[in-house]
């Protein structure tokens, strides 16, 4: 009798097996489908977020570039220009309404430290018209743009809005 049960153990667990298999086949794969769809839904909202964010942004980033490209454009008439020349007068005038006010809203903390270094160039060039000075508001220009550069292109990096 013993043995009777013990054969029959291994034929009633397949035959549980057998009967409850395609009911967990179908609650598996139901669940893996109701997963793959909220996961789905979850990453088209982030991406939906993460557009928003940009479209909200898109005037201000807007502005900025062009007050960037504006400013580099003033430091290389300022670098370049004779000093004797009136357009450099009038470059400077613009520069420094970009430095107190434009330039300000806008700049991130190394385009500033890189703006007030090209306005103590320019100081330093206007106190002595020497070609040391000049050269030295050459590179506070170029070191000015590059620190544009650098932020533009930082600005470009989107990152995933958090929830």
């Amino acid at each position: 009798m013993e043995e009777r049960q013990i054969s029959q153990q291994p034929t009633l667990l397949l035959t549980i097996i057998k009967d409850w298999l395609p009911v967990a086949t179908v609650v598996g794969s139901a669940l893996f489908g109701l997963y793959s769809y909220l996961e789905q839904k979850s990453q088209q909202a982030d991406k939906d977020r993460t557009a928003r964010l940009i479209e909200v942004q898109k005037p201000y980033i807007e502005r900025r570039i062009k007050i960037y490209f504006a400013t580099v454009q003033v430091a290389g008439k300022l670098a370049s220009l004779e000093k004797s020349q009136g357009e450099w007068q009038q470059a400077k005038l613009r520069y420094m309404q970009l430095f107190w006010s434009e330039l300000a809203f806008v700049a991130s903390d190394q385009v500033v430290i890189a703006m007030n270094v090209f306005r103590n160039a320019l100081t330093d060039y206007e106190g002595d018209f020497s070609e040391a000075h000049h050269l030295d508001l050459g590179k506070a220009a170029h070191s000015l743009s590059k620190n544009i550069r650098d932020d533009i292109k930082k600005s470009w990096v989107v990152a995933p809005v958090p929830q």
